[in-house]
């Protein structure tokens, strides 16, 4: 069972940045100092959201327990400095995809909005612990907790690319296991980079790699711009290779990385378990396929296959 505590999730990630984009350079420089000097314990937001225990911080921003005046209870309050006409928007685009994906396995958004310094994003406080935290922790996952884990993710990772946005960075620190029985087990997070096809603001530009490289599909390291739903399906088939194989299906330094998800091979799942059905590496073959063609429809279908091969011997 995940840890009980309570916990935002990631922040938005953001991606690297283009060397020769001087301008996005220097706002990341500044932006540390601004989220370094963001409110602390205590602080009340938009005289509503007071600021309880700090939860996570990234380079972009910060994720706080806060306590809503307004409403009552608590909340997750993720906050960013008003820096930088690009990350800015990003902000705003997360804010609107979560308030399109309503269900049992996205976290719900309460409110959004701006002050003089800064932009506030409340959400659904959630209790439990990320998957990347209990694989850290186990190393990997037993076949039947995978075949559970990977129809829940299907089943919101098919809402999301019904509702038309694609996620772009699903990965373990980015899945949410819940503490306590009920409900659904797992809620998705972190819609910072996703793409929805109704949005028509272009904040990715060319040279800006998005998503976290382990868990990115060959046509997101090829070109951000133009992915469409299967780079998640891929995502999710790497997810799911770490918590049933205890690695990664690829890795190495980053040139060696990004070379070795285009154009190697991984190790299949059979060598790495004793006891899984050749029909499991076939399921991998084509969750991992390099040409998207050649992939799973769509996440139930990809989840359903693995949940066939897992229950052969």
């Amino acid at each position: 069972m995940p840890g009980k505590g309570p916990h935002a999730g990631a922040l938005g990630a953001f991606g690297a940045l283009d060397d020769d984009d001087a301008d996005t350079q220097q706002v990341a420089e500044t932006w540390k100092k601004e989220v370094a000097d963001l409110p602390g314990e205590g602080a009340l937001i938009a005289g509503r959201y007071r600021l309880g225990n700090h939860l996570s911080k990234g380079a972009f921003g910060q994720v706080w327990q806060a306590e809503d005046r307004a409403r009552g209870g608590r909340v997750a309050l993720k906050l960013i400095p008003k820096l930088g006409p690009q990350l800015w928007e990003r902000f705003r685009r997360e804010a609107a995809i979560a308030d399109k994906l309503r269900g049992p396995h996205f976290a719900m958004p309460f409110d959004y909005g701006e002050t003089a310094d800064l932009a506030y994003f409340a959400m659904e406080l959630l209790e439990g612990e990320d998957l990347a935290r209990r694989l850290d922790r186990e190393g990997r996952l037993p076949a039947n907790v995978c075949v559970q884990l990977t129809l829940e993710l299907a089943a919101g990772v098919d809402l999301a690319h019904r509702a038309g946005v694609v996620h772009r960075d699903l990965k373990p620190k980015n899945i949410f296991l819940l503490a306590g029985p009920g409900g659904a087990a797992v809620k998705i997070l972190d819609f910072g980079i996703a793409k929805h096809a109704a949005l028509a603001a272009r904040v990715t530009r060319t040279g800006i790699l998005l998503g976290t490289p382990h868990y990115m599909s060959p046509e997101q390291i090829a070109d951000v711009r133009h992915v469409d739903h299967r780079a998640d399906l891929w995502s999710l088939g790497a997810v799911a290779y770490r918590c049933l194989a205890g690695r990664r299906p690829f890795e190495g330094e980053l040139s060696e990385l990004l070379h070795r998800i285009t154009h190697g091979a991984f190790t299949p799942p059979t060598r790495l378990v004793p006891g899984l059905a050749p029909a499991v590496d076939e399921v991998f073959e084509r969750a991992l396929a390099k040409d998207p063609r050649a992939r799973f429809e769509s996440a139930a279908a990809l989840s359903n296959a693995l949940s066939g091969a897992l229950t052969r011997r």
